[in-house]
């Protein structure tokens, strides 16, 4: 059910909690509708919002400001849709492996892999939340049009992704990308390296005695068997904060052929529970699971893609990139323990900006009236949570070894 989950293919007692009176639904429509530009269901283009080139000026890339110049962002609300329609939150993320799989296009350190996350209109959404769900779609399909007819005068030809899709058509919109930022980055070179620095003036390294039982760091090392060897430990609350870079080997779904990772690590986005806590990334598939009710602040931008070869077409890619998300209402649909993607068959497959947009944000879901309804209990029989528990075999360094898999 997760995989191809759509809206209102599902009930539960969560969500029927979302239709009382008072409840999440009622204040994500007094909240939307007096938000003003701030969201994207009320926010015009070329009224509210403008476009302007970014990155090098040959590109063509562009994004959109405000009439105060800055970067525009603004907020939409939606229900998390299955991976079948696009969404792609564990270790491997959008990364397309190719179609061998005995010799997967590997994911390395330099990779692009993003988390995406498509949503739909709120379950048993009310009217008012209804229409506001669909002037989101009619903002970003503006941006289009408006695209459009530059295209038409210029008799361009141009192949595009957009933020918006039908799940069972082209011409009747009904969903919403967004992209969630690459999953891993480099930890960060110290500037200052006395060896190095020792290096480049000598034109040569530097050599020095060793003890006879020294260990040789210049020699080979099996990186598979080191990686292998060396435990690996949960952090510290206090080393998960937006921006902290954790051990791949975190993520449940790490590991096989496809992955080719050395020093590049999964790294903590804005992404907040309904308590406000940030979701660590191996906790995704059980705190992000479809028919979750999300808020997100958004900046959109589109690359614009010149091919080589003149014949073919330019191509546009919209993306609504994500800069804060939250859980507003929690899900139950049952998903399964993510295991390792098994390969070898052929075909098998900052500190934060504040604005008007982002205090809105911030305010959405946070009144005592809606909280009692937020943080009731999810079924237990398919709550299921990756840090360590009774289940798992953990030692005196606070190392974890994980029993199999189950489904949940």
């Amino acid at each position: 059910m997760a995989f191809n989950y759509k809206s209102n293919s599902y009930r539960c007692a969560l969500f029927d909690d979302r239709l009382e009176p008072g409840g999440i639904y009622d204040e994500l429509v007094d909240s939307f509708t007096t938000m003003g530009p701030s969201a994207i269901a009320n926010a015009e283009y070329g009224e509210h919002f403008f476009r302007r080139n970014f990155g090098d000026t040959w590109s063509g890339h562009y994004s959109y400001h405000d009439a105060q110049s800055l970067e525009f962002s603004a907020n939409l609300f939606g229900e998390i849709l299955g991976e079948v329609h696009g969404t792609f939150i564990g270790a491997q993320g959008n990364h397309f492996p190719g179609l061998n799989g005995n010799r997967p296009n590997q994911l390395t350190d330099h990779s692009k892999a993003c988390r995406t996350i498509v949503l739909g209109c709120p379950s048993f959404a009310p009217a008012a939340l209804k229409n506001l769900w669909y002037n989101q779609l009619c903002t970003f399909a503006g941006i289009r049009d408006a695209d459009i007819k530059e295209e038409k005068r210029s008799l361009d030809t141009v192949e595009v992704k957009e933020i918006t899709k039908g799940l069972d058509s082209s011409t009747h919109l009904d969903a919403i990308t967004l992209s969630g930022g690459l999953i891993y980055e480099l930890p960060i070179k110290p500037k200052n390296d006395s060896r190095k620095l020792n290096e480049a003036e000598h034109g040569r390294k530097m050599y020095k005695k060793r003890a006879y039982n020294e260990h040789n760091n210049d020699a080979p090392i099996d990186i598979e068997s080191s990686r292998l060897l060396k435990p690996y430990k949960w952090p510290l609350a206090s080393e998960i904060y937006c921006g902290a870079l954790y051990d791949h080997r975190l993520m449940p779904d790490f590991g096989g052929p496809l992955f080719a990772l050395k020093k590049a690590k999964p790294v903590q986005p804005d992404w907040r529970d309904v308590d406000g806590s940030l979701i660590v990334p191996w906790k995704n598939f059980s705190l992000l699971r479809p028919g979750t009710l999300v808020v997100a602040n958004i900046s959109i931008r589109v690359h614009v893609l010149i091919a080589k070869n003149p014949k073919l077409p330019k191509r546009k890619v919209y993306q609504a990139i994500i800069n804060s998300l939250k859980v507003v209402a929690k899900s139950d649909v049952p998903v399964a323990t993510p295991v390792a993607a098994l390969m070898g068959t052929e075909g098998s497959l900052s500190p934060r900006r504040t604005s008007a947009a982002l205090k809105a944000f911030d305010a959405i879901g946070s009144s005592s009236k809606c909280s009692s309804t937020m943080n009731k209990p999810t079924n237990e029989a398919n709550a299921f949570d990756f840090l360590p528990s009774d289940e798992d075999m953990v030692d005196d360094n606070n190392t974890i070894a994980h029993k199999k898999s189950k489904t949940v």
